[in-house]
């Protein structure tokens, strides 16, 4: 969205049209992106995962990466599993302004076994500026349950001492 004069927030609510469950998918600013073009980045998507749920219904992870920029790229995924595991790599081409998404990331570009357990983190290094979003969910034959978990950006991160706030969160008894 280019906007001249005004301002604009958008945001899309996704809902299962069999659960009901809605994913709430924020609009990423140019500012949240990362650094310009030409500026090395790397995002790091903390939650992924390829696991059995409750009652024959497994977890699954889809990542959706779209290239902002005037210029093709190869992005480098590199999947690091939680506990034992080796890392896997992938490069993947992105033309400008490009658009790719896999669903079941972990099955689909990484060649996890369709049965195998597995949760990590992906990190996802570009030269352009990138939006990359992502959703974890449970599926089952009623429908999914998750949430969308945007891809962190070190230099957006909290620096020691200072105060960060999640509005909403409490402690409950």
């Amino acid at each position: 969205v280019v906007t001249e004069g005004g301002f604009v927030w958008a945001y899309a609510s996704v809902i299962d049209s069999r659960t009901n469950d809605p994913t709430t998918v924020a609009m990423l600013t140019r500012s949240e992106l990362g650094p310009p073009i030409g500026s090395a980045v790397t995002y790091t998507v903390p939650s992924v995962a390829h696991n059995k749920g409750v009652a024959g219904s497994r977890w699954y992870t889809d990542l959706a990466a779209v290239n902002t920029s005037e210029v093709s790229t190869t992005v480098s995924l590199v999947y690091t599993p939680r506990g034992s595991g080796d890392p896997v790599s992938k490069s993947v081409e992105l033309g400008a302004h490009g658009t790719v998404e896999w669903q079941n990331v972990l099955e689909s570009l990484f060649g996890i076994g369709s049965e195998a357990e597995s949760q990590g983190v992906v990190r996802i290094d570009s030269t352009v500026l990138l939006a990359i979003s992502s959703r974890t969910y449970n599926r089952s034959a009623s429908g999914t349950f998750g949430q969308s978990y945007p891809a962190l950006i070190e230099r957006n991160g909290l620096e020691a001492g200072t105060l960060g706030s999640l509005p909403g969160l409490k402690k409950t008894p």
